[in-house]
């Protein structure tokens, strides 16, 4: 795997922490989900209305730049909040807020932001404003001022599907096309000893789902991943088997190729969102095991997609 130490210039806003997180193997965590909204209403504006929005998926890497460890965490508070009298934007992350003002967005992409406290929490959404129905999230911070402990994960928001009565007999995902170009999948990899800032290897990939709501089964893949240059990893793909779903969502493993898939292990787990289903949306936690059979990647990543 080819190794690069930067974040694609919108992401160049965060560098530091942006640097430091996501690239850790984390463990899954699910929060409680909320309960489905007025579906005449998008995410959107139900943000725009001030409602708490708690994260329904999360993955999350806990990275100490000294020790020059990664190792896997949960996150079990993670919400955001809108004010529209002001425009800030709250973001609450393990038992701390952070107000961003327009002062601490990013000039390089309205749906980033960071503050200017000692902790240096950040936020930004890879699907804003493309996707009605979730949004999928990247955010950090510091564990505590002056320390070289840094949190950082990838979190899902969004209106989880009530029920299935109004959806179609069979539904296929894409990646979220539209003004910021196409997501469908990231992956952040670190190895989990003898970490530095210049191992992180990011990827980005396309999703392509393909849902069963008769049997209420799930399956496809997330391929087609490039590195932060636009260099393809054509032999890397994440194979979604066959798996079972409900309204509380979906879990499982892939079956990894283009690495030692024996040893490689990557778990899922995922919603779906909007009345009819119209997008889908989980993380990505594991390890990967590089191209030397020896260095183990801890791994955190999301995939989105809409029909």
């Amino acid at each position: 795997m080819k190794r690069y130490g930067t974040l694609a210039a919108t992401v160049a806003a965060t560098a530091m922490l942006a640097g430091c997180g996501g690239g850790g193997g984390g463990e899954t965590g699910t929060t409680k989900p909320p309960k489905a909204a007025d579906p005449a209403k998008t995410l959107a504006q139900v943000y725009n209305d001030g409602k708490i929005l708690n994260a329904t998926h999360t993955t999350a890497a806990r990275i100490d730049t000294k020790k020059g460890t990664v190792g896997g965490e949960k996150w079990a508070e993670f919400s955001v909040q809108g004010q529209s009298a002001t425009n800030d934007f709250l973001l609450t992350l393990e038992g701390l807020t952070s107000t961003f003002t327009d002062e601490e967005r990013s000039e390089d992409w309205i749906w980033q932001w960071e503050s200017m406290d000692d902790l240096g929490m950040y936020f930004e959404c890879w699907t804003c404003p493309d996707a009605t129905w979730l949004w999928a999230t990247h955010a950090g911070r510091r564990i505590a001022a002056s320390t070289n402990q840094f949190t950082n994960g990838f979190a899902i928001i969004g209106l989880p599907t009530a029920n299935f009565d109004n959806v179609p007999v069979r539904a296929t995902y894409q990646s979220v096309r539209g003004s910021q170009g196409r997501f469908g999948a990231i992956l952040y990899m670190r190895p989990a000893e003898n970490y530095d800032i210049e191992d992180r290897e990011v990827y980005f990939g396309d999703t392509a789902l393909v849902a069963d709501f008769t049997n209420q089964t799930l399956s496809g893949r997330l391929f087609n991943f490039e590195d932060e240059d636009g260099e393809l990893w054509s032999a890397f793909k994440l194979e979604m088997p066959e798996t079972t779903f409900n309204t509380e969502g979906f879990s499982g493993h892939f079956d990894v190729s283009g690495v030692r898939s024996g040893v490689s292990s990557l778990a899922y787990e995922g919603s779906f969102y909007g009345p009819e289903a119209q997008e889908i949306g989980g993380v990505i936690s594991g390890t990967v095991v590089g191209g030397d059979n020896s260095t183990i990647f801890l791994t955190t990543g999301m995939f989105a997609g809409t029909q």
